[in-house]
């Protein structure tokens, strides 16, 4: 997620049409129409309409850190995912020819914007759970064509343990033991997007289809089960372990096991994945604890920031409990 700070910064440069000056000087760069907001998180995520071509969905981050190659290796992965037949949305080339623009102090990157409704977790049925469980096998299954040298890998996060308090450090070491002990054959082990809750999941006209490539990287087909299930562990799951006997989680297995194989034994790791991927929001989250709340935010951002420091609070009891 982005800083709260910038949060609060680019909703104030947005009008009352949503439209803002610096989506509007990056739309250009793809001969797009003026921007329309929809939402922000990790990126600010726009749609713009094209003459005589299909609207696109720009997102931008601001130009720090490792913003451009996030968004560089994202839109790649993605291209070649849909080349490969992929159920993603696909990667626009700007009018230069580039993934990637740098525009105003932000990076920008387009996709095709999928004509659909956005899955939703309160509102997900089995039969719609069974679509999203086969077009998660269907990118996996897709995934064993496209080249993933250079991706980030499940291990390569918690070697990000440099400054941590030492208890916290020494739970990634344990993990990454726990990992180690791990097969990695084709079968179980490959080319991940990431993040495929119901929220990054649009359902088109043509099917469903994968959004947001942010988080593409490498490791254990069972990590994109578990993570797209996480809204169906009781709360009291410090593994995270989805109950899969539930009508969604059952439904979507069935669905991905429609396409691909899945074992019994991929769904033992979930409780490890999970502490995984717990470990990873955990650092992620650090910088927001960093950045004071500045009592001249609005009220949405001071409840944000207040969320996100009692997840990190529950985060470290899960890991550490």
């Amino acid at each position: 997620m982005l800083l709260i700070s910038e949060l609060v910064r680019f909703g104030r440069t947005l009008d009352d049409d949503w439209h803002c000056p610096v989506a509007d000087e990056a739309a250009l760069r793809w001969a797009a129409d003026r921007p329309v907001f929809l939402r922000s998180s990790a990126s600010h995520v726009l749609v713009a309409g094209r003459t005589g071509a299909p609207r696109v969905v720009l997102r931008m981050r601001p130009d720090a850190g490792d913003a451009a190659d996030v968004l560089g290796r994202g839109a790649r992965t993605a291209r070649a995912l849909q080349a490969a037949g992929g159920p993603v949305a696909g990667t626009v080339q700007s009018v230069a020819g580039s993934l990637v623009e740098a525009v105003g102090g932000y990076v920008v990157t387009a996709l095709d914007a999928v004509e659909g409704d956005v899955l939703d977790d309160d509102d997900v049925e089995p039969a719609t759970a069974y679509a999203w469980g086969a077009t998660v096998a269907r990118a996996h299954a897709s995934g064993s064509d496209v080249d993933r040298a250079g991706l980030p890998t499940t291990e390569s996060f918690l070697g990000a343990a440099d400054g941590v308090p030492a208890r916290i450090a020494d739970v990634a070491a344990e993990l990454l033991d726990a990992l180690d002990g791990l097969p990695r054959d084709a079968a179980v082990h490959g080319l991940l997007h990431g993040d495929p809750e119901p929220d990054n999941v649009v359902a088109g006209p043509d099917g469903q289809v994968l959004v947001d490539p942010d988080d593409v990287r490498v490791g254990w087909f069972a990590s994109d089960v578990g993570f797209a299930l996480r809204a169906w562990s009781p709360a009291d799951d410090r593994g995270g372990m989805p109950d899969l006997a539930a009508p969604v989680p059952a439904a979507f297995l069935a669905g991905y096991r429609s396409v691909r194989p899945l074992a019994d034994e991929e769904l033992a790791w979930l409780p490890l994945l999970a502490r995984v991927a717990a470990w990873e929001d955990w650092c992620a989250l650090q910088p927001h604890v960093r950045e004071p709340a500045d009592p001249a935010w609005p009220e949405w951002a001071l409840a944000l920031d207040a969320r996100v420091r009692g997840r990190v609070l529950r985060l470290a009891a899960a890991l550490l409990g």
